[in-house]
């Protein structure tokens, strides 16, 4: 196998790096015997699943097993991971993001993905079982099938489905679904219910005309977090509500400082601002506050919203 390039010219643009960067975490994976799949971006539109864009990042889905052993690899090749905002998710931590400083483009390395409700081991064997390669960048990279991969999108798109952003790209995903050669009705079925995912995909089952599966009662708490998250028009607000809600009371008042008054390191990776002043740290706490606490109405409306949906499932 031809050697994969270690580093990258600063002068790549983001769309010659994304497929450059998802050619060389196969060949990494590949040549530490790790398995991992290439999704989204580049090898969606060679499957004819969306139209070309201009994506700023690689995600790869990695055997839950091996994946810290895959960025352990990619750190020897100068890939480092990115500080986290230390802002709470509804999902919780389901990816890893590596930066370096000679690609324009991020890894996203994913140990699991949200929307399946299955432990993250099976759901892996399942998506592993339907592996294809895909032409991206001149190299033939593992990736799941048109199948399964529509789900994997689908999964994506409804996870934010109150942005009529992501509502746009679920409708154009299941027009291509529909009137792809290769993806039967039946087939995303049998994937859904082997990763516990037959009641997330309702809307892709919903606009693709496929009967939805009964709800699996084994992912019921797993079901009451996805709901929270896919109805939420302000995931910040509603991750730090989420949070508080499932905290111990003894521990509510330090999380209810770091919402509101978040550290210094925390806000120079959240907006961008490393080289930030005393002042403008400042400035944007008190932004950040103002902000917060107008979206709480909404975000305590979000996750009754959601329970009660999930209760009536």
């Amino acid at each position: 196998m031809t050697e994969a390039p270690a580093v990258a010219p600063s002068s790549l643009t983001l769309s010659e790096a994304v497929p450059l960067a998802c050619a060389l975490v196969d060949h990494v994976a590949r040549s530490q015997g790790i398995r991992a799949l290439c999704v989204k971006g580049p090898v969606l539109t060679a499957q004819g699943l969306r139209p070309a864009y201009s994506s700023g990042d690689v995600d790869v889905l990695v055997d839950p097993a091996r994946a810290p052993d895959l960025v352990h690899a990619l750190r020897d090749r100068g890939w480092e991971h990115r500080p986290d905002d230390a802002a709470p998710s509804v999902l919780g931590e389901f990816a890893g993001t590596l930066r370096h400083p000679t690609w324009p483009c991020e890894l996203d390395l994913h140990h699991r993905f949200p929307g399946f409700l299955a432990p993250p081991e099976v759901v892996f064997e399942e998506l592993w079982e339907r592996r294809v390669t895909v032409r991206v960048a001149g190299r033939s990279v593992q990736a799941p099938d048109p199948a399964a991969h529509s789900v994997i999108a689908g999964l994506n798109y409804i996870r934010d489905l109150a942005s009529q952003d992501r509502v746009v790209e679920l409708d154009a995903l299941a027009a291509a679904v529909a009137a792809h050669p290769e993806i039967e009705g039946t087939d995303l079925v049998t994937i859904a219910e082997a990763t516990g995912a037959e009641t997330t995909l309702r809307p892709l089952f919903q606009r693709v005309g496929v009967d939805v599966p009964d709800r699996d009662p084994r992912y019921a708490d797993g079901l009451d977090t996805w709901l929270v998250q896919a109805t939420s028009t302000s995931s910040t607000s509603v991750g730090w509500l989420y949070a508080l809600t499932r905290e111990p009371w003894r521990r509510r008042p330090s999380l209810l400082w770091r919402a509101a008054w978040p550290a210094a390191g925390s806000l120079r990776v959240k907006h961008d601002r490393p080289d930030a002043s005393t002042r403008e740290l400042l400035a944007l706490r008190w932004r950040r506050l103002s902000r917060g606490v107008a979206a709480l109405p909404g975000a305590a409306r979000a996750l009754r919203s959601a329970r009660r949906d999930g209760r009536r499932r």
